[in-house]
């Protein structure tokens, strides 16, 4: 591990264990990915930890086989929504397990990008797929024996009352799945615009 001018903490090597420590203060650069922890490699365990006062939580740059679990996130509350990071930014990287962790201050708690072939080769692309409170459909593992994340915006309901949501709750509307194929596009993420899609999305989805 060494500690990165943008990210307070970036994984180089496999099998880190970051586990019990206050993570704070990144830099401010969306393009940069400045994060609290940034992982640039494979098979860590980041558990127990309390990551705050940072623009991307954790930001996994081509890495998997991770553990995430019971992490606290916050971001930048004096930050306008569409400046602030993901709790959690996953590019290319399939197969983790992500559990029990809480976000609050972020644009996103989940986003989800990978790189796969299409007819004009390579490009970077949008997770399709929704994540829910008790389940998934993607590679990475939301839930594991009964347990699942707290996403602080959820609107859907929990008829049995058994602490688990029954709507999945969606990582994306429109507006978010053209701004992860055109980046550039992220500053309008806030703008009345983007909230009108966003409306627009849940009456006419």
């Amino acid at each position: 591990m060494l500690i990165d001018a943008g990210s307070v903490i970036t994984t180089t090597a496999d099998g880190c264990v970051i586990k019990g420590f206050v993570i704070e203060h990144s830099g401010g650069e969306l393009s940069r990915e400045d994060s609290g922890i940034l992982l640039k490699s494979s098979n860590n365990r980041i558990e127990d930890n309390e990551l705050r006062d940072i623009l991307y939580g954790i930001y996994f740059y081509s890495s998997h086989h991770n553990t995430i679990r019971r992490n606290h996130i916050r971001g930048r509350r004096e930050l306008e929504e569409g400046d602030r990071g993901a709790g959690l930014h996953l590019w290319n990287s399939p197969s983790n397990i992500i559990e029990d962790n809480t976000f609050s201050e972020m644009r996103d708690g989940l986003y989800v990008q990978l790189r796969r072939e299409c007819l004009h080769g390579k490009q970077l692309c949008r997770q399709p797929e929704s994540a829910a409170i008790d389940w998934a459909k993607h590679d990475d593992e939301m839930i594991r024996e009964g347990r699942g994340n707290f996403w602080s915006d959820y609107d859907g309901y929990d008829l049995n009352e058994d602490g688990r949501g029954d709507v999945p709750v969606k990582i994306q509307n429109v507006f978010e799945y053209l701004e992860g194929n055109h980046p550039r596009l992220r500053l309008f993420l806030d703008s009345p615009a983007a909230r009108a899609m966003a409306v627009a999305e849940k009456t006419f989805p």
